[in-house]
């Protein structure tokens, strides 16, 4: 919640983010797509090991946005980055790491 003496604060896009390790965002709006799904934030968690979708709609002068599950990564691929192309392509570079280490040093994937 926000503090009383910070009413300049914005409310979050979403409450139930809680605390993780967000990488990369990128914004999402391919024509292809129905229009109740366009306007979307693609966010990697790196400690969820997946990409999510979130659809924004407008609150006032803000937005608000739905999680929905866009990608999963699958023996230890952890999303890092995110990047979308003119065409509406989605590219995402994926690391194989087990958790947290000094140094990573690790194989990775686009």
């Amino acid at each position: 919640s926000m503090s009383p003496d910070r009413s300049d604060l914005l409310e979050p896009l979403n409450v139930s983010l809680g605390r993780g390790v967000p990488c990369d965002m990128a914004f999402y709006d391919d024509p292809e797509f129905p229009q109740n799904e366009r306007d979307s934030l693609l966010l990697c968690r790196w400690d969820r090991f997946d990409v999510a979708r979130y659809v924004l709609t407008r609150r006032g002068a803000s937005f608000t946005a739905e999680e929905r599950p866009f990608l999963k990564g699958r023996s230890n691929a952890r999303p890092v980055g995110v990047a979308v192309d003119a065409l509406g392509r989605v590219f995402v570079t994926m690391l194989y790491l087990s958790g947290n280490v000094a140094t990573p040093h690790c194989y990775s994937d686009l």
